[in-house]
């Protein structure tokens, strides 16, 4: 099922001559963003919602709450760091009680990183086998080409930047120092340990 805000938009996905005949797209479901009810109803017609529409600070709240209630397993491609440990702090506890798998960050901001050191540290371990030495860090860069599209336009102009600590650091003694690699979108660790977070979906 190919969900969205549009009508209109979804059909013409759906009859375009891609996917005209095939059984890739079945129907069409029709709802919006801030409709809590309705997205509960597109839950339950699946086992995952694959969530491709951002920004999801301004979109996507409901649905994963929707997912998260009814037990619907959820992924999308945000790298909206801040908004994700947001959605696990206010519903990581429905999603445990629901079995949802609530899982974000799938798309381009994990592929050049996670999955390439993945492939790196499974690919040494296999050449090596018990030789193989334990990682203790991983540097990683990465380069584009092109131009960002709508979506993470707006996320970057609706980002809650947090200059202060994605800039500098504080030391041992209490001072701050510029860090050496800055946090370009929130501290890394942030989904592992949302604890506090300053961006409110509501």
């Amino acid at each position: 099922t190919l969900a969205g805000r549009n009508s209109a938009k979804l059909l013409a996905i759906k009859d375009h001559p891609e996917f005209r005949g095939s059984l890739a797209i079945s129907d069409t479901f029709v709802a919006s963003g801030s409709d809590l009810e309705l997205l509960k109803k597109m839950a339950t017609r699946t086992r995952v919602v694959i969530n491709c529409a951002g920004p999801y600070a301004q979109y996507s709240n409901f649905v994963v709450q929707a997912c998260a209630e009814t037990g619907t397993d959820y992924v999308d491609f945000s790298g909206e760091s801040y908004w994700s440990a947001t959605m696990r702090q206010k519903y990581g506890t429905a999603a445990e009680k629901s079995g949802a798998r609530i899982i974000s960050m799938c798309g381009y901001d994990s592929i050049p990183s996670d999955l390439a050191v993945f492939a790196a540290v499974d690919a040494l371990r296999k050449k090596l086998g018990s030789s193989a030495p334990s990682i203790q860090e991983i540097k990683l860069w990465h380069q584009a080409f092109g131009i960002a599209n709508g979506g993470t336009i707006h996320t970057m102009i609706d980002y809650e930047w947090d200059v202060k600590n994605d800039f500098m650091q504080v030391g041992q003694h209490g001072g701050r120092s510029i860090r050496k690699v800055p946090f370009f979108i929130g501290d890394p660790l942030l989904l592992t340990h949302p604890v506090t977070v300053r961006h409110n979906p509501d």
